[in-house]
């Protein structure tokens, strides 16, 4: 059998009083780890001695020195068999390295005896076969023995120092000479093997410490893997080339999959299709790698096919000495679905916080019109006066259009629909609305050269109602609310203060409210945060998500009561959709026949004494499958309409979208007219790819209308 100190070091302590103890237990097996070899070569060796002397010495001597040999042989491997029983234990170093000396030292002498028994006096030839042995063993001595301090000395120097000793007693210039040899030798390998105990010890020592910091290296690994795999958050561990490198119990939870199965393979894995743009990631990981640490929003998939979004944030770290980015992932499903629930919320808190002045202001207007109605009325012999009466009433109807219209605009929302708009109007027409029946005033600096932007018109309506309220509220009593508008050219490089290079268009609201804390500042954005005890605390948070939706930026700036200011930023459109129909200018209005599909019974009827005024034969129809009969009827009579005004939106019928494909059918040159009192569907904004050539938006006086009719009927 064959010790190996390699097979039992990891066994032993790495720390501690035991330490030295250890050491010790190390130092005996490496000196017991080739003891039978050594023991076999010594007893070879022997042999050789005894047969090279055989014709110089007596028989007796020879034979008494050999049996010596073998006794101290097999002692000393009874010794190792017995150690072997025991290497695994935690045994008694200091003990077995004592009985382990005492035997080399017996040895030793033993074979220092060899100069007493069987030296081959007056042979100088054969003198120096001895020594070249005796030389050859003690160094085999040093190198197997140097694990413990004192073993070679115990071995060596009986030997050596008899062998010199009988030289000397020779009395001849060569034994003279050999003996000196042999101290001389001596007392280097005395040398040597004190360096090669010094060289092992050093190694063991190291070895234990390494060990011990292997051990810490496995606890603190084994930590980490503990704190990595308890957090509810996804983490990944991503290289330079967005490869997975590792992933926690919670990325493995959220998506159902193992994690040895994902190791290697790029966030597409885990992306729902169609939803998430990988892009996103991409430059996510560029820019993190670059130290900048970035926030995406991320759609993630279930094994099971189910999506869900995820917030995820990507920062720089180091990992196995490599450069990597570390993306923490949360489910965000349930936050989304509260935010909707929130926005819907939010809505309706923000109409009631304007329900009143908007009250106020139709109170007045219909006041007014109902006054005017009524003394015309009394005055029916009074021409001038009646017609004044009735302009005014005119006057305050129209009045009541206008705050309509900004009422539906404010109810957009949902899914961004871009297009090109221009800004001012809509920047002005939601801060007015905002303040209906509020104390505050607002004072407007537009630039009337502003560029026009691409976005959806009810959702930056709403960004700004949701900032100038919440400026609104910040002023308790009422104050001044300052909105300016501005076009910012940042070339391609960015400037200060801006969100990037590009074209940009700077909206900012001031109030000179009592201002925001900074405590309070930056998380104001946060959905759910608000200092108010009323409203839910997501108005600036939707603000900021539909800002970011539209490739923008909005920051904020304040100090305590000295008023806050918010800025927004968007980026500069193209050129200005077509919104509004652009009548031709009318020509000479003949006579003609015109179809009004509408369900509202008292539209019909007014719409329809208009028409009579204009001098056009009318008939009617409640909704779309009603106007697709009349139409047919009249085709087949042989006295087509010459104009169809068709209601968008019929309630439990058939609308103006389809009742046009219908008479398209019937009569692909049917000239038709669109009208709705919602102007926000796709039908409206692109009439004519639905087969319409015009659009009159309700409410419309008797010029727009005969402006429309005057450019059909001709």
């Amino acid at each position: 059998m064959t010790l190996s100190a390699e097979q039992h070091m990891p066994n032993e302590p790495s720390s501690g009083k035991d330490i030295q103890a250890a050491i010790t237990r190390e130092q005996v097996r490496l000196a017991l780890r080739h003891l039978p070899v050594m023991q076999l070569a010594s007893f070879v060796v022997a042999l050789l001695l005894a047969y090279t002397v055989r014709t110089l010495v007596p028989i007796e001597n020879i034979a008494t020195w050999i049996l010596m040999v073998l006794l101290i042989v097999t002692s000393r491997i009874i010794f190792y068999i017995r150690f072997a029983r025991v290497q695994d234990e935690q045994f008694n170093g200091d003990l077995w390295k004592n009985v382990y000396l005492l035997m080399v030292f017996a040895s030793g002498i033993l074979w220092g005896l060899s100069s007493v028994l069987i030296f081959p006096a007056g042979d100088h030839g054969r003198i120096s076969m001895f020594l070249l042995m005796i030389a050859g063993l003690s160094a085999a001595t040093t190198v197997s023995h140097s694990s413990l301090r004192f073993a070679p000395a115990a071995w060596m120097t009986p030997v050596l120092l008899l062998f010199a000793i009988r030289c000397f007693i020779e009395g001849d210039e060569n034994e003279y000479i050999m003996g000196i040899l042999s101290i001389v030798y001596l007392i280097a390998l005395l040398g040597l093997s004190l360096n090669n105990h010094a060289s092992i010890t050093s190694s063991i020592v190291h070895r234990f410490e390494n060990l011990k910091l292997l051990n810490e290296v496995r606890q603190s690994e084994a930590g980490y893997r503990n704190l990595f795999n308890s957090i509810n958050d996804a983490i990944y561990i991503l290289d330079e080339n967005g490869r997975l490198l590792d992933m926690n119990k919670g990325a493995e939870t959220m998506h159902g999959c193992e994690r040895v199965a994902m190791l290697g393979k790029t966030p597409d894995m885990l992306a729902a299709p169609g939803l998430s743009v990988l892009a996103d990631v991409g430059v996510a990981i560029r820019k993190a790698l670059k130290g900048e640490p970035q926030l995406i929003e991320f759609f993630g998939i279930h094994s099971d096919g189910t999506t869900f979004p995820q917030e995820v944030r990507f920062v720089p770290a180091t990992y196995g000495g490599n450069r990597v980015v570390i993306a923490v992932a949360r489910d965000i499903s349930e936050r989304k679905r509260v935010e909707v629930e929130q926005l819907r919320t939010q809505k309706i808190e923000a109409v009631g916080v304007l329900a009143g002045g908007i009250a106020h202001d139709f109170n007045n207007l219909l006041q007014a019109a109902l006054g005017f109605l009524a003394v015309a009325k009394m005055k029916v012999d009074q021409r001038d006066r009646v017609l004044l009466m009735l302009e005014k009433a005119e006057n305050a109807l129209q009045m009541s259009v206008d705050l309509t219209t900004q009422l539906v605009t404010f109810s957009k929302g949902g899914k961004p629909v871009t297009k090109s708009i221009a800004l001012g109007p809509v920047i002005e027409s939601a801060t007015r609305f905002a303040l209906s029946g509020s104390p505050s005033d607002c004072r407007f600096d537009v630039s009337s050269e502003l560029w026009p932007a691409d976005a959806d018109e009810g959702q930056i309506t709403q960004v700004i109602q949701n900032i100038v309220i919440n400026a609104d509220q910040a002023m308790e009593g009422g104050g001044i609310i300052t909105v300016t508008a501005r076009n910012r050219d940042c070339g391609e490089v960015s400037a200060a203060g801006t969100p990037g290079p590009g074209r940009w268009i700077e909206i900012v609201v001031r109030d000179t409210g009592s201002g925001i804390s900074e405590e309070d500042l930056p998380r104001i954005f946060e959905p759910y945060f608000t200092t108010k005890t009323t409203g839910s605390g997501l108005g600036l948070a939707t603000s900021y998500s539909i800002i970011r939706n539209h490739g923008g930026m909005i920051e904020v700036s304040s100090r305590k009561n000295k008023g806050s200011s918010f800025t927004i930023w968007l980026p500069a459109g193209g050129a200005l959709a077509d919104s509004a129909v652009r009548a031709e200018p009318p020509g000479a209005l003949r006579r003609g026949r015109v179809l009004i599909m509408d369900d509202e019974e008292v539209v019909r009827d007014s719409v329809g004494a208009m028409l009579d005024t204009l001098g056009q034969e009318v008939e009617y129809a409640a909704d779309g499958a009603e106007a697709v009969q009349c139409y047919r009827t009249a085709l087949s009579a042989g006295s087509p309409f010459d104009v169809v005004i068709l209601d968008v939106t019929v309630r439990g019928g058939m609308g103006g979208e389809e009742a046009i494909g219908r008479l398209k059918e019937l009569d692909p040159s049917v000239v038709a007219v669109v009208s709705s009192g919602y102007s926000d569907k796709a039908l409206v904004s692109n009439y004519a790819q639905y087969g319409f050539q015009a659009f009159l938006p309700k409410p419309f006086s008797l010029e727009s209308l005969q402006a429309v009719l005057g450019s059909l009927l001709r």
